[in-house]
């Protein structure tokens, strides 16, 4: 009866990786909890500032005698659009804040 290729020193499940592959103690970083709940509400605040401007702007069109449907077509643009320029507002003025310390 043949013995079988039994190596103890070798583990199926084990991968051995080259050694410029693997992680370092010092460059292992754990995620931020923190970070991931700022962009959440980053997220949720760009939701809310896009129906603000989107429901606001609906009601000026519908105030000027617009077609209903005409005025919700128009209005969810002037929503996406309104987001980006509050987006960049917001941007510009961290640039200049950056700029002046």
């Amino acid at each position: 009866m043949a013995l079988r290729d039994y190596r103890p020193d070798l583990n199926p499940h084990e991968i051995n990786y080259p050694k410029e592959k693997q992680a370092r103690f010092q460059e292992y970083e754990t995620p931020s909890e923190n970070r991931e709940r700022l962009r959440e509400l980053v997220f949720f605040i760009n939701i809310v500032i896009f129906c603000i401007i989107t429901v606001f702007s609906a009601y000026i069109f519908l105030s000027n005698d617009f077609p209903v449907f005409l005025s919700f077509l128009l209005a969810i643009p002037c929503g996406a659009g309104g987001l980006r320029l509050v987006q960049w507002a917001l941007k510009k003025q961290k640039q200049t804040k950056q700029v002046k310390k």
